[in-house]
């Protein structure tokens, strides 16, 4: 059996710990951005009273304009 002080032992410890949570922030990391980019696009829409543009999710059957707060059907 090796010996080891317990300052060394409770380095050992906490460096192995901060490397793991280190890891597991980067993997997390790494693979949010790519779902990030995947999960939401945006469209030009056109608002129908104020003839305002802006960019929207294209998903949704409705539409609010930033400028005047009125709903707009999405047409496409």
């Amino acid at each position: 059996m090796i010996e080891v002080s317990p300052d060394t032992a409770c380095m050992i410890y906490l460096g192995s710990a901060i490397i793991a949570l280190i890891t597991i922030w980067l993997y997390q990391h790494k693979y949010s951005k790519k779902s990030e980019k995947s999960s939401f696009s945006t469209k030009h829409f056109s608002c129908e009273f104020c003839h305002a543009t802006y960019l929207d999710n294209p998903v949704k059957p409705f539409t609010r304009c930033p400028e005047c707060q009125s709903l707009n059907k999405n047409t496409g």
